[in-house]
């Protein structure tokens, strides 16, 4: 029995006799009860029009639910895509570094030895002419000293004595032996000089050779450090994204899936109303055959009639995209002024794309809030009212009605978490950004500082 607060009485008139009402609730089905409840109502029109109203409502959330979902999934994807190409490219990049500065290794060990070898055969060369040099100059001293015994011996022999002419032979002898050895001397100074020229230019080739792959090797071993540190970044960046996007697509499956549920909810809460309106004209004219007294119950059946319905599905799309930086170096000059110029150019896209990756990627995370915010009012507003319209019925629709309460109250009361883990989750995408950033503005200064010493160099 309806109750007097919530639908009119049905007038005394109408109670007719129940084999017809009987007939009619078998055909009925599903609707028999909502039948009684609504017959001679008005307010099966009105509930009709709620849930119309209330699907209104939840599709203009879900409208921009569908976007969102969207929007972040394809950012994150491209995210999690960029990073992987990256580093692809920069694990090369430091392979092959590593194996050029393996080599560069062995080049500067093999110029120090050079320059050690060097060294020391011009030490030893050194040290002989050392000693050979005092054993000249000793010698040349004695024999000009002898030479000048010999010339006082001249001087105090008697002219023309056979005496004088033997101390001229001897001295003739012995200024030839002294310019002869003084001669040797010299020639054998003018070679070690030009031997010690000789090795002293090799020790500094050697040196500078060295040096030079020395300077090589620390840039590269700078570069595979640099490489390392990029790749520890982005690792870490694809890891936070990974599990941010992981709660991301969870979330959306999640608010497409109740979505649906609560659109067939309603349609089938319509599709009911439907049929005790249906059953309700249908009682109209059973009142006016029991007045008429003169229709058949084949007449009276005649008046039911069937309805159809409609389904609503959501479809969602991907963005790729991908990002690759390669670092290398050729020619006499650290690099060449055109590839300092790619160079600084790949290292600012980088930075620049990592930056706007990061900003779009936390505008949308706080646009969860809002998405939150506008689910949140809907499924309160679908919970109060569902309350309300549960109140003023009973039956099948009272059923119906009820479920849809607890749907939207359900939902609602398990809605903040999943919105949590993204803000959680972006956080760590955000402090991962903030780390590439910085290891990607270092990566920028080099490569400017770079293309300066190139420009400087290949002047």
């Amino acid at each position: 029995e309806v109750s007097r607060g919530s639908f009119p009485v049905l007038p005394q008139q109408l109670s007719f006799s129940v084999s017809p009402m009987r007939m009619m609730s078998r055909r009925c089905g599903i609707a028999a009860l909502a039948c009684t409840a609504l017959a001679g109502s008005a307010r099966a029109w009105d509930l009709g029009e709620w849930l119309e109203i209330e699907s209104k409502k939840d599709q203009a959330v879900v409208g921009p639910t569908t976007c969102w979902c969207k929007d972040i999934n394809v950012l994150v994807d491209s995210r999690i895509d960029a990073a992987s190409s990256e580093l692809q490219g920069l694990e090369s990049a430091a392979k092959i570094q590593h194996f050029e500065n393996e080599q560069l290794s062995l080049k500067v060990k093999d110029h120090n030895a050079d320059a050690g070898e060097h060294q020391q055969t011009l030490d030893q060369a050194v040290a002989i002419n050392s000693r050979f040099g005092a054993g000249s100059d000793g010698h040349v001293g004695s024999l000009e000293q002898a030479l000048g015994t010999i010339r006082s011996a001249i001087d105090n022999a008697e002219s023309g004595s056979s005496a004088h002419s033997t101390l001229k032979e001897l001295e003739g002898m012995m200024a030839k032996k002294l310019e002869s050895f003084k001669a040797e001397d010299e020639a054998a100074s003018f070679q070690f000089k030009e031997l010690q020229a000789a090795k002293q230019k090799m020790l500094r080739l050697s040196k500078e050779a060295a040096a030079s792959h020395e300077r090589r090797l620390a840039d590269g071993m700078a570069a595979v450090a640099q490489a390392n540190a990029q790749i520890d970044a982005y690792t870490a960046r694809r890891e936070a994204d990974h599990t941010l996007s992981s709660s991301v697509k969870s979330l959306c499956e999640r608010l497409e899936s109740e979505a649906e549920e609560r659109a067939k909810l309603r349609q089938d809460s319509t599709i009911l109303v439907s049929q005790a309106k249906v059953e309700q004209a249908q009682h109209k004219s059973q009142e006016a055959a029991s007045k008429l007294m003169s229709l058949t119950q084949s007449q009276f059946v005649r008046g039911v009639r069937a309805h159809g319905q409609n389904t609503l599905s959501t479809v969602t799309s991907r963005l790729l995209a991908a990002l690759e930086l390669r670092h290398d170096r050729h020619g006499s000059c650290p690099t060449s002024v055109e590839h300092a110029e790619f160079s600084e150019r790949l290292a600012a896209e980088a930075l620049d794309g990592s930056k706007k990756s990061a900003h779009d990627l936390m505008a949308l995370v706080a646009k969860a809030s809002d998405v939150k915010t506008g689910l949140g009012r809907m499924l309160q507003g679908a919970v109060t009212n569902a309350h309300v319209a549960e109140n003023k019925l009973k039956g099948d629709l009272k059923a119906f009605v009820d479920k849809i309460f607890s749907m939207a109250q359900g939902q609602l009361s398990s809605l903040t978490q999943p919105f949590d883990d993204i803000q959680a989750n972006g956080k760590e995408s955000a402090m991962a950004d903030q780390r590439l950033v910085t290891e990607l503005m270092s990566a920028k200064a080099d490569a400017s500082q770079e293309l300066v010493e190139a420009k400087r160099c290949n002047r």
